[in-house]
């Protein structure tokens, strides 16, 4: 258990519906002073400046990933000493140990529920929840809305992707790139609120990268389930999540 309050947070993530979202949760419910970053190289330029008491760090990220990242600043003198939480869709236990051998201080699961986030957070800084019930506020319903406003735009975009793919007879480099699109949007749409459009996206992320791993030619039975799945993201946002 921490006595000391905690107060600053930097958050290090590389996609900015997560860094909105996380910034105004933070602020809003936790009444924390936040700070963000979308690489590693900035996290080690800004982390000594603003000396926060906590570091929330991406795992997956272009160029220095957050492995690279929290060792870097574990070497500085200036910022040895910071607690750092990771944030990674890959939850599986022994990844889990992995980040705690590193000498993380807990590691949240991706994507996160952004009621609940300080909950988590005042749980690992002193050890129970502390903060007042969930409410979203203005600024908080005005990103909703929003990242609500933008859904059509990203799932035309990874149809479109998906067509010229096809289209392409599937190179490698044109479902890297869907794989890349639906990526973004798993990790940002259940932290949005939106658990069943991330469940759908999570599957078609996974059919992506199944074959990706194994680098075969795709079949009419895969490009059947990979068009179904980029169908029901439409279905998905047509149907929003209660609550």
């Amino acid at each position: 258990m921490n006595a000391e309050p905690l107060n600053r947070i930097l958050v290090v993530d590389d996609e900015p519906d997560i860094l909105a979202v996380v910034r105004t949760t933070l602020h809003a419910r936790g009444g924390y002073e936040v700070e963000v970053c979308t690489s590693g190289q900035d996290a080690l330029a800004i982390a000594p400046v603003f000396q926060p008491n906590l570091v929330l760090l991406d795992v997956m990220m272009p160029g220095m990933d957050g492995t690279m990242t929290f060792k870097a600043l574990q070497e500085d003198e200036r910022t040895s000493s910071i607690p750092i939480v990771f944030m990674t869709a890959k939850v599986m236990p022994q990844e889990t140990a992995r980040y705690l051998t590193l000498g993380a201080v807990a590691v949240i699961a991706k994507p996160f529920d952004q009621r609940t986030l300080v909950d988590e957070l005042e749980v690992i800084w002193h050890g129970h929840a502390s903060s007042p019930p969930w409410t979203p506020n203005r600024e908080m319903e005005a990103l909703l809305k929003s990242y609500a406003a933008t859904l059509p735009a990203k799932i035309a975009e990874i149809a479109d992707a998906w067509r010229r793919a096809e289209s392409a007879e599937a190179k490698s480099e044109a479902i890297e790139k869907i794989h890349s699109l639906v990526h973004r949007l798993a990790g940002t749409a259940a932290t949005y609120g939106y658990s069943t459009l991330g469940g759908v996206a999570s599957q078609l992320e996974e059919a992506l990268a199944t074959h990706m791993a194994i680098g075969a030619k795709l079949t009419r039975e895969n490009r059947d389930w990979i068009r179904s799945l980029i169908g029901r993201l439409g279905e998905a946002i047509q149907r929003p999540d209660p609550g």
